[in-house]
């Protein structure tokens, strides 16, 4: 469980990078970071950030 946790917490700090450094759409981070589908990846990076992909773009 600690291991799925790390590695999620990895792909969602690169994810902030990519949100923050790049005009890449949501689908196509989600695919370089090898979440299962576009929905799943902003789940999760909702459940880690307390933002959507959306709302952290806009105000990081």
């Amino acid at each position: 469980m600690f291991l799925q946790t790390y590695i999620i917490n990895e792909k969602i700090t690169e994810a902030q990078y990519l949100l923050t450094n790049t005009d890449f759409t949501y689908s196509i981070s989600s695919e370089l970071l090898h979440f299962s589908n576009q929905s799943h990846f902003c789940k999760l990076f909702k459940q880690y950030t307390n933002y959507t992909p959306k709302e952290f773009r806009l105000w990081f």
